[in-house]
């Protein structure tokens, strides 16, 4: 059920956006990718950029995307996470390679919803649309890597996100929109966390870190 309570930018704002939406985020799931990497030296840990954060020594990559989850891990717990398994969770709406993914596709489909990555294993939260997941909340499990991709107007305006003790990842998606994250928190977890904007956000994303490990925005 749509939503009324819409401010009065709404409805131009969804017009003049529409150009946009259509090529960054067909309504149709497509190709997304949600990534967080860090590398430190072995003589000195790196003081990450944004809210808070320091990681330790070592040099790490993971990703968590439509074509599955990889890491490479060097003495570096912050951005560590386990192999995906061979199959996700039958509660999954979509699984590629491991990866469990989490659809929101349309309109207001998830509107103020409290989302959990369902059993083990990496996790991608995939929202598209005009205020796709406006107000939900996405909760990351385990130690596995945890993502959050957000296309179209607001499509993730107010959310919560709950990083765990692996790798979260949050990209806000949309070139021309400034508040597809706008006002969003994100409580980073016991390993690296990043949240990607594609635009300047007008309240950009508040980032409360959890640990020592990374808690930082970029572009937002």
């Amino acid at each position: 059920m749509v939503n009324p309570a819409f401010d009065d930018g709404d409805e131009a704002e969804e017009a003049s956006d529409s150009t946009s939406e259509a090529t960054d985020a067909p309504t149709s799931v497509g190709p997304t990718s949600v990534s967080t990497s860090s590398t430190t030296s072995e003589t000195a840990a790196s003081t990450t950029s944004g809210s808070s954060g320091t990681g330790t020594t070592g040099t790490t990559s993971t990703t968590v995307s439509r074509s599955g989850t990889s890491s490479s891990t060097t003495g570096d717990v912050c951005d560590a996470a386990p192999p995906p398994p061979a199959e996700c969770d039958p509660a999954c709406d979509m699984c590629e390679e491991g990866t469990c993914i989490v659809v929101c596709n349309g309109k207001q489909s998830c509107l103020d919803q409290t989302l959990m990555c369902p059993g083990a294993g990496p996790c991608l939260f995939d929202c598209r649309g005009t205020r796709a997941c406006d107000g939900a909340t996405f909760v990351c499990q385990g130690e596995d890597a945890c993502g959050v991709a957000c296309f179209g107007v607001r499509a993730c305006q107010r959310a919560e996100v709950q990083c765990a003790g692996g790798p979260c990842s949050v990209t806000c998606g949309m070139m021309a929109s400034t508040r597809v994250c706008a006002e969003m928190r994100v409580e980073c977890g016991e390993a690296d966390t990043l949240v990607t904007c594609q635009a300047e956000q007008t309240v950009p994303p508040e980032l409360v870190p959890g640990s020592a490990c990374a808690c930082e925005s970029m572009g937002c």
